[in-house]
């Protein structure tokens, strides 16, 4: 099979040279959304797609934007293991390419609020892809369990609107943990 000239690229690697086609090369200019994300290089809508949302904790704070998270805070409680720092880089990054706008209201300590764009709520299919591929391939492991997680995540799926108006607080003390209650 011949290939006119100038559709092929040799990019030379450790090992060997490896013949890219020029069609999933990435020439010009950088996009400035896109100056700061570790990329393939490649004109491909999955490799542009998981440089965005492939890095660590990303589908996890989208998960969690979906399921109502707004503040910081919630969304920290909502990724246990996550780093302070971590998070509001990924947030920044969200933001930075319109999956987010983060909203400032003034004063207290939820002055910031988290919302997702149209262009992020249209993930919802991703993350329901990501989630039902897991359940029904993927192990659960004990070391995947953490129940403060679990409740935090049941927490999610209770209707506010049948929650009485003046509030409802719930206290679980976990055997493994029971130097520190969970309060929902």
């Amino acid at each position: 099979m011949s290939v006119p000239l100038g559709v092929l690229s040799t990019v030379s690697t450790p090992s060997a040279p490896v013949t890219i086609p020029n069609s999933e090369l990435v020439r010009g200019a950088v996009d400035r959304n896109t100056a700061n994300v570790k990329t393939y290089g490649q004109y491909c809508p999955i490799a542009r797609t998981s440089e965005l949302l492939a890095e660590r904790w990303t589908p996890i704070i989208v998960r969690n934007l979906l399921a109502g998270c707004a503040t910081f805070g919630e969304l920290l409680d909502g990724a246990p293991g996550i780093s302070k720092a971590l998070l509001a880089q990924r947030l920044e990054n969200l933001e930075r390419h319109g999956i987010l706008r983060k909203d400032t209201t003034g004063t207290g300590r939820k002055r910031c609020s988290y919302a997702l764009t149209e262009k992020g709520r249209e993930l919802q299919a991703v993350t329901d892809a990501m989630g039902k591929w897991g359940a029904r391939w993927l192990e659960l492991e004990p070391h995947h369990v953490d129940a403060t997680y679990v409740l935090w995540a049941t927490s999610k799926l209770v209707d506010v609107e049948l929650v009485p108006d003046d509030g409802l607080v719930v206290r679980f003390d976990l055997d493994d943990q029971p130097s520190r209650p969970v309060w929902l």
